[in-house]
């Protein structure tokens, strides 16, 4: 029998749409930008990761009135895409906004290093959603508090991929396909702190987006009889998660190291 291979995802489609929000969010076309951040989270879902940064920078930039009015024809784009499935509007709202869903343990690239009944337990979820929040407030109210931050074009990528790299921390789960979701923004995370590169922190800096890439590609084959050993892997599940709160804790600090690596290139 011929084994069946990976299908296309959305996931891919999502961000693209997501990057040209972004684009369009710095050239200042606030509603151009509302509009293709709508069609990314009819796509996926998970564009909302980014949703509670764009606020900020939007109300920050625009004022709340403005920001309301811009966002009617995002929402009214959300409905006309609606239209077709709201003759079961119950089924519809429930299969769009999942959210009892339980992710298999198997799969998680982020959390199967714990035991798989800790992975599905409902106190686990909430306390994910907590952290999410908390990191998040603590952030904002560090680096973004003022709106004159946010009017500047690197602090609202900082704001947006930062935001955006909370969330995957903190998600339930992370499939494979998941991994473009902050695949491009990692090599900003994690030099654009630096005002003057160094040749360690180069090195220091790329050994973890290789050691998150070799993360990301250890995957077993598929086997219903052995969910230890199926999909993902839980060594590389422990140390993924590591590095994620590695580069959290040098995103927050805002020092990189810069005291003890003194080299310059």
């Amino acid at each position: 029998m011929k084994k069946k291979k990976l299908g296309l995802f959305n996931d891919t489609i999502e961000m693209m749409f997501i990057y040209l929000a972004i684009y369009l969010l710095l050239q200042g076309k606030w509603l151009s930008s509302l509009l293709s951040f709508s069609v990314a989270v009819s796509t996926k879902m998970s564009a909302l990761l980014f949703a509670p940064s764009a606020v900020l920078i939007f109300i920050s930039n625009i004022g709340f009135k403005k920001t309301m009015i811009y966002s009617i024809p995002a929402l009214m784009y959300q409905i006309l895409i609606a239209l077709p499935f709201l003759n079961h509007p119950w089924s519809y709202f429930s299969r769009s906004f999942e959210f009892s869903r339980q992710f298999f343990w198997s799969l998680s690239h982020n959390w199967k290093f714990l035991p798989e009944e800790v992975f599905l337990s409902r106190w686990f979820q909430i306390t994910l959603l907590f952290c999410h929040i908390f990191f998040l407030a603590l952030f904002y109210k560090k680096f973004w508090f003022s709106t004159q931050i946010l009017s500047q074009k690197m602090e609202q990528v900082s704001c947006l991929f930062i935001g955006n790299f909370i969330g995957v921390i903190f998600s339930r789960s992370l499939h494979y396909s998941f991994y473009i979701w902050y695949f491009h923004s990692l090599p900003f995370l994690i030099f654009h702190l630096k005002e003057k590169l160094t040749l360690k922190y180069f090195i220091f800096g790329f050994s973890i987006l290789l050691a998150i890439e070799i993360c990301w590609n250890q995957w077993f084959p598929y086997n219903s009889n052995d969910p230890v050993h199926s999909c993902a892997s839980q060594k590389a599940s422990f140390v993924l998660t590591c590095l994620h709160f590695l580069i959290l804790s040098l995103l927050y600090s805002k020092k990189v190291l810069q005291d003890f690596l003194p080299i310059s290139i």
